[in-house]
């Protein structure tokens, strides 16, 4: 059970390697430039797993003390209806302003249920610091069934190694 709630919880972990906007919601951002980063993540709110106390503790133990991970980012600007996770979701609004970062996903439905995703923060050229907010729902009622909050913090180490 604690394995595969840590995997719906790291969900998030691969959010940030794109990048998004769509000129008719919102003025440009700043956008990443494309390297090697490295990235750093934390739990936040773990409430919406209904855990008990012990193993919501172990989880956020686990995912707490992962080293930062490092990864070859791209730059760019995603648009609504850019897909996103290997095309198993797509952004359904991308509103950034400036520095400011608000983007809204949403995944294909998979066995009753329906996972979307808000990502909000601040992005430069060479580092970002985002919240991700990850909702798994009842694909038929729209019913919140786990929700999960973590941060993603990274900066830019240089160009991509070849």
């Amino acid at each position: 059970m604690l394995r595969a709630l840590a995997a719906f919880a790291v969900l998030p972990a691969t959010l940030a390697a794109c990048g998004g906007n769509d000129a008719s919601q919102a003025q440009p951002a700043e956008w990443r430039e494309p390297g090697l980063y490295e990235v750093a993540g934390r739990v936040g709110n773990l409430s919406g797993l209904d855990l008990p106390p012990a193993e919501e503790a172990e989880l956020r133990r686990q995912l707490d003390d992962a080293p930062p991970r490092r990864e070859c980012l791209l730059g760019g600007r995603p648009a609504v209806g850019d897909p996103f996770q290997g095309g198993r979701c797509r952004y359904t609004r991308v509103a950034d302003r400036g520095a400011v970062a608000e983007r809204s996903i949403a995944c294909a439905p998979a066995g009753g249920t329906l996972d979307t995703i808000e990502i909000s923060g601040t992005t430069s050229r060479d580092r970002y610091a985002l919240r991700i907010l990850t909702r798994r729902s009842d694909a038929a009622t729209g019913r919140a069934l786990r929700e999960v909050e973590t941060f993603e913090d990274a900066r830019r180490l240089g160009a991509c190694p070849r």
